[in-house]
């Protein structure tokens, strides 16, 4: 074999490992990206699990008997969501949870001593900050998951990909019909927050 064939054949193969390397590691970022978005995600979501809990402890007491069962499917809910550990399942979990929680806050929002009670206004404020927060995250992680399963369909890091069992991920997709609710009343005057 001559020298020129030889020079060739190692030129070529660094540069088939530089490529290979450099595909590998690209893959790990971005599958890092996704983990650490998802992290972040989960975080603001068990935040939000925690302000549920609270906020139907602080309403039970003001509720009657017969919104009883409401707040039990809240509390249900919320522990679905907290069990729940894939993207599609949270997601799924969340969309009940939202809607549940929506439901609660419609009909006692109608109670005029709970609207009254600075704890259950800071409470609502809380919540709708926090859903603030979940849809930055879920925002930032669907964008990370994107880029992500981009890099794992492109040719040729695809097949790297499939060798080294890179596969596509799963976004957090929010159902349109369990948007994120608000609270839009205004505060308490300062003579109810005596009552509070």
């Amino acid at each position: 074999m001559s020298v020129v064939v030889l020079s060739v054949l190692v030129v070529v193969g660094a540069a088939v490992g530089a490529v290979t390397v450099g595909s590998y590691n690209g893959l790990v970022r971005k599958r890092n990206a996704v983990d650490n978005s998802w992290t972040r995600l989960d975080l603001q979501l068990r935040k939000r699990h925690n302000l549920v809990h609270n906020l139907v402890h602080a309403v039970r007491a003001h509720a009657g008997t017969d919104r009883i069962q409401a707040f039990d499917e809240v509390s249900a809910a919320a522990d679905v969501a907290i069990e729940s550990s894939t993207p599609p399942e949270k997601a799924k979990a969340e969309d009940a949870l939202t809607v549940a929680v929506r439901g609660v806050l419609a009909s006692v929002g109608r109670n005029p001593k709970l609207k009254r009670s600075r704890r259950f206004f800071d409470l609502e404020l809380d919540l709708n900050d926090s859903e603030n927060r979940i849809a930055y995250a879920r925002q930032y992680f669907n964008l990370a998951v994107r880029d992500y399963n981009k890099a794992v369909q492109r040719m040729p890091v695809s097949l790297l990909a499939g060798v080294l069992r890179f596969s596509p991920q799963e976004p957090f997709n929010h159902s349109e019909s369990a948007m994120p609710f608000t609270a839009c009343r205004s505060s308490p005057s300062s003579a109810e927050k005596l009552h509070s």
